[in-house]
This record gives structure tokens, sequence and C-alpha cells, in this order.
């Protein structure tokens, strides 16, 4: 299991699964999505500033 999280506002949740996923294969490694995380409902996102969606996370099977 693998628990990774990025807190950038700068790397939108595309990148940052890319990112990962790009790291697993160099490696050689197999890799499920088991839970995709953001930040709770007590801290939204103005639609007007998409970079405060800067909480994320992944909860991945690696095999």
């Amino acid at each position: 299991m693998l628990f990774t999280f990025s807190c950038s506002g700068s790397i939108d949740r595309d990148i940052f699964r890319k990112m990962v996923f790009a790291a697993c294969a160099e490696v050689g490694r197999e890799v499920r999505i088991l839970y995709q995380l953001s930040q709770p409902a007590d801290h939204p996102v103005n639609i007007y500033h998409p970079e405060g969606e800067y909480l994320k996370g992944l909860v991945l099977q690696v095999s």
C-alpha cells in the first residue's frame, strides 16, 4: 500500500496522478487506485480560484 499526498496549488489532480503513475511505471510496479482523497467540505473551492483545490491524495495498491 502506498499513501501519497500533495498540498500544492501548482499541481492539479491530473498532474499529481500522472507523476505518481510515472514513478511507479519507472520502477516497473503495477498500481491500482483504492481511494482518491480531496479536501473536506469545510474547505470549499472557489470556482474563480481553482488553485484553491490544493489538497489531494491517493491510496494505492502496489504490486
